[in-house]
C-alpha cells in the first residue's frame, strides 16, 4: 500500500477528510461559563494588578 493510500485509507476511517494536514482544533482560552466571563480581563483577572515597591524601586505583582 502506498503512502497516498495509507493516508487516504485513514481519513476515510476516521472521518476527517475535510480536515487540512496539519490543522487542529483548539479549544478556545477564553472563559465560556458567565462567572468566568465576568472575572476576565483579558490577561488575569480584576483583582491582578502591578505595585511600586517604592522602599526597594521595584514593581510587585499581585492578585489571587
Amino acid at each position: 500500500m502506498s503512502d497516498k493510500e495509507r493516508v487516504d485509507t485513514n481519513k476515510r476511517a476516521t472521518g476527517n477528510h475535510h480536515e487540512k494536514p496539519g490543522v487542529h482544533e483548539v479549544k478556545s482560552v477564553i472563559p465560556k461559563r458567565r462567572q468566568e466571563l465576568l472575572k476576565w480581563n483579558g490577561w488575569g483577572y480584576k483583582d491582578s494588578k502591578f505595585l511600586l515597591n517604592s522602599k526597594l524601586n521595584q514593581l510587585e505583582f499581585s492578585g489571587n
